[in-house]
């Protein structure tokens, strides 16, 4: 308790402890590491979606993908949850 006080107290190492605690939330919301190849292309939409266990869908249209170096981080459009999704 007397640590928690220390630490929230004083506004230097409050500002370190909460940018500590946002990158943890951050990771625990990455629901999928997945490849493009793992989603369905929707050829009128010219994007790859992937349905959330919320019942709604990641996102990712064609050229962004592209762009990405790397994995692109993608939230889910109906919940807090995210996916880093991998050209292959």
């Amino acid at each position: 308790m007397q640590n928690a006080f220390e630490v929230l107290s004083d506004a230097d190492t409050r500002e370190v402890y909460d940018a500590q605690m946002r990158e943890k939330r951050a990771v625990e919301r990455i629901a999928f590491d997945m490849f493009v190849e793992e989603m369905d292309f929707d050829e009128a939409e010219g994007e790859y979606v992937k349905k959330c266990r919320c019942g709604e869908q990641f996102k990712i249209a064609e050229d962004e993908l592209v762009a990405a170096d790397g994995g692109i981080e993608v939230s889910c459009s109906g919940c807090s949850l995210k996916a880093i999704i991998r050209d292959g």
